[in-house]
């Protein structure tokens, strides 16, 4: 077969598909094949057989090929009823003819040579050790990104340790020592175990020197200077005024994902290294950690050329900031030669810890709960933020500026564990104060609803603030007999079941739009049934909450399977939460403390008194003036106008800063943005966190009546959190492969296609991956992108096909992707679990990194 005459004329405007920026027909076609949902598979060496998408060919009578006389033309043979045309096949597929030839990339210059390999300096400079005994030089002190004290550390010269038997600090015979104290609210300082949330529920994580300061520069487009320690830091922001931070412990310190967050979005990062080995590798890991995260990344070291300086010795020389030499990024790649560092695992990386502490009022009794059941925070978390929003009953409106109001602030809140999680009793311990109130007022005023009759048009019913599991119609009509608000609290997440199940509408439908309207505060309307049974609803105003604790297993694959609970964008308003399981379990039988058992149930009964009993159109006093509660059951029942619900607004003193960070939001849920596989959850993000420093504050003050700046910071704060854990959640809903899936698969391939030590093609790897759903041209280039980034694989050529045709990359593995054990002599700061999967968020606070 031969490509017709005059073809390869025609200009083709199929953009490059080729990392070199040239344009692989093959590619495009079954690409755009797969898009329409047409079936294509291999049928030897480029060569694949598919469904003719011209005449909707159930069968595969496609054959695609490219040429023997022209080997750059894509041949396609329609052997099926239709006898298709190219031209046919290729308006079928939206192309033209001319996107069947492919085309070399602009850039055909001969590849610069490799960067040499960063040495460092072999002559070292003595440096006189302090004498006597050891003094506190300074201090730095270290907050999260919103100014709020975390800890602090003291540099103390010469080092000194602390000799556990002799109870006494003595000299280290080091030079200079690192020491982390921190100031706790009864006024102590303590220094042991201060990272240790064993120890210390509210134990902050590792963190950034000048962490407010990177907040703002990376908000304001500034760049940020990165060293290895917090007095290089501070030399350089005295000296030349620039934003400049450090990691807490110098080289050694752990690239976290908290850490690595707050730099994320930076337009640029200069990371300025230690002349030193050590230096070498906290840049290297530093570049993995980074990379994609920050607009540009620049490496510089000292001009001294001794080795150990660091930036203070090199100004200390009279050298200035442009004096510093750029190192290239290249020269930290791993030597051709052999594999001196071991690689970042591909396992599937940690979600973050929930940062306690930025639950402000409510820090006591979920760190209280989780300690007593030893049930991961989140639960009770969740559920307290749950209970919170029944009593409430979306009672509180938020203008938050004009255009934009949350007409109601009951969450949708879901957290997912396995049966022995505890899941259930963290639930109760916060529900029971609710349940108990909403029963004990229903006892009371059942006797006199009928006293209503002639007073209202209908008689109210026995008021009801929570259901579990129901049907669809249930639902409905119970959230229309009281007043459109109703809190779904279940620890079995049966509500997918309805929505999903039984109950779902014609081809895949979902019933959730009673949901989605009761997220909103808007008014629904419900018909149901056949002539003489329908069934009708006229509901003003729907206000929902819902907490769910549910099994995983509930979720798997529930969006792939039905696409519209995604497209109707019901589980883009729900906050996520996935916990680890905790480690360990110990015997512990101490019962939960008193004071916060009685302060739960206290505020509870606040919030019911103040918001849930407001809207209902009767009032009932007991024989206690002025209260419901009788003791006796007497009382009096009268009709009374329907409370409206308060509107609050955000304090100006942190208005234009959320007004900011749900701009940030927005930006990168564009295009190319960090957000954009879960936009639509994002989109929302800033309203739900709204909603929940409602909650937050009204928990700190049942009696407030605007919200608490903390509140609100904190709730930004919670944001990187949120973000993973959402897009933990999509993955497993949609069905697709973790992160890291596709990148484990490669190296199954290459162990079993290729041989230790050969170079082996991108090709011959991709070919047998076409198959997989996950599998697309940008998606195979990310993933080698990230084997090399992460130690597995390296590139070491880029030949032109004999004929001319798509550029043959070529790569070596390592001994580990064959299975070869790999032995590593005193490895320095090995990557950590995890460690390079940045928290991304336009402030971060999650997580502690010990983790």
């Amino acid at each position: 077969m031969q490509a017709s005459p005059g073809w390869g004329a025609v200009p083709s405007s199929a953009p490059s598909n080729c990392p070199d920026g040239s344009y692989y027909a093959a590619d495009a076609v079954l690409e755009r094949l797969a898009e329409l949902d047409f079936e294509s598979q291999p049928d030897g060496h480029e060569k694949w057989v598919a469904q003719c998408p011209a005449h909707m060919s159930n069968s595969l009578k496609l054959y695609i090929s490219y040429g023997d006389t022209n080997p750059d033309a894509l041949l396609l043979a329609c052997h099926g009823e239709g006898k298709c045309s190219h031209e046919q096949i290729t308006e079928a597929l939206g192309m033209s003819v001319a996107d069947l030839f492919n085309r070399d990339g602009q850039d055909d210059a001969a590849e610069e040579p490799a960067a040499p390999l960063y040495e460092p300096p072999t002559e070292k400079r003595e440096k006189p050790k302090a004498q006597g005994e050891p003094k506190l030089i300074e201090s730095f002190e270290f907050t999260d990104p919103t100014g709020r004290y975390l800890y602090h550390a003291e540099r103390w010269e010469p080092g000194r340790r602390w000799n556990d038997k002799a109870g006494v600090w003595e000299l280290s015979g080091e030079r200079k020592s690192l020491h982390f104290r921190r100031k706790m609210p009864d006024g102590k300082t303590i220094g042991s175990g201060i990272f240790d949330r064993k120890k210390h529920a509210d134990a902050p994580p590792h963190t950034i020197f000048n962490a407010i300061g990177v907040a703002r520069a990376v908000a304001d487009g500034e760049p940020v200077f990165v060293t290895e320690g917090m007095s290089a830091a501070k030399r350089l922001m005295a000296d030349y005024e620039v934003t400049a931070t450090s990691l807490d412990t110098g080289a050694g310190s752990e690239w976290s994902p908290y850490i690595a967050g707050q730099l994320s979005g930076a337009a640029k990062v200069y990371l300025l290294m230690d002349a030193d080995q050590g230096g070498h590798q906290w840049v290297r890991n530093g570049i993995a950690a980074l990379s994609g995260r920050v607009g540009e990344l620049v490496v510089l070291h000292p001009a001294t050329g001794m080795a150990g300086d660091d930036i203070v010795d090199h100004l200390d020389a009279g050298h200035g900031l442009d004096d510093l030499v750029e190192v290239p990024q290249a020269s930290f790649r791993t030597p051709e030669e052999e594999w001196p560092e071991p690689p970042i695992p591909l396992e599937t990386p940690e979600l973050p810890k929930l940062p306690v502490h930025l639950l402000g009022p409510l820090a006591p009794i979920v760190s209280a709960v989780a300690a007593n059941k030893q049930a991961p925070p989140e639960y009770a978390a969740w559920a307290a933020l749950g209970a919170i929003d029944t009593v409430v009953g979306g009672q509180v409106q938020v203008n938050v500026k004009p255009g934009w109001e949350e007409r109601q602030t009951g969450k949708f809140l879901m957290a997912f564990g396995h049966p022995s999680d505890l899941k259930s009793p963290s639930m109760e311990d916060m529900y029971d104060p609710v349940r108990k109130v909403v029963s004990e007022y229903a006892r009371t005023v059942q006797p006199f609803l009928g006293d209503l009759e002639k007073k209202l048009p209908q008689v109210p019913p026995v008021p009801r603030a929570i259901m579990e599991d129901t049907t669809f119609e249930t639902l409905v009509m119970e959230i229309s007999e009281h007043g459109g608000r109703m809190a779904l609290a279940s620890d079995e997440g049966g509500i997918f079941k309805m929505l999903g199940g039984m109950y779902a509408g014609k081809n895949g439908g979902v019933n959730d739009e009673i949901l989605r309207k009761g997220y909103s505060g808007a008014p629904y309307d419900y018909s149901r049934g056949g002539s003489g049974k329908r069934v009708r609803a006229h509901i003003p105003v729907v206000k929902l909450s819902m907490c769910v604790l549910a099994q995983p297993g509930f979720i798997d694959g529930i969006g792939a399977a039905n696409p519209q609970f995604r497209k109707s964008g019901f589980l883009a308003r729900i906050l996520y939460a996935v916990p680890a399981p905790l480690p360990d379990y110990v015997l512990d039988d101490s019962a939960m403390p008193d004071k916060l058992v009685t302060a739960h149930e206290r505020k509870i009964r606040a919030l019911f008194n103040r918001f849930w009993l407001a809207p209902l159109p009767y009032e009932f006093t007991g024989a206690q003036q002025g209260a419901w509660e009788t003791k006796d059951g007497s009382g009096a029942i009268d009709v009374r106008p329907p409370a409206p619900a308060e509107v609050w607004e955000l304090p100006k003193s942190v208005r234009m800063d959320f007004l900011n960070f749900n701009v940030d939001i927005r930006k990168r849920t564009k295009p190319g943005g960090d957000l954009t596989d879960i936009h639509d959850w994002a989109g929302k993000l800033p309203g739900s966190l709204i909603r929940l420093a409602v909650g937050v504050t009204l928990y700190g003050d049942p009696r407030a009546t605007t919200f608490t700046e903390e509140s609100v910071r904190n709730a930004m704060a919670l944001a990187p959190y949120l973000i993973e854990h959402a897009r933990a959640v999509f993955r497993v809903m949609e069905g697709t492969d973790p992160a890291l899936e596709p990148a484990r698969r490669m190296i199954a391939r290459i162990r079993s296609h290729s041989t230790y030590g050969e170079p082996f093609t991108a090709s011959s790897i991709n070919e047998a991956l076409r198959q997989h759903g996950w599998w697309s041209p940008d998606r195979a280039e990310a993933t080698w992108a990230l084997l090399v980034r992460y130690g597995w694989v390296r590139r070491v050529e880029e030949p032109r096909g004999t004929k001319g045709g798509r550029p043959s990359i070529k790569y070596v593995a390592r001994p580990a992707a064959y299975g070869i054990a790999e032995n590593f002599d005193n490895p320095v700061d090995k990557a950590p679990k995890g460690g390079f999967l940045v928290f991304l968020g336009y402030i971060g606070a999650c997580g502690n990194s010990q983790y």
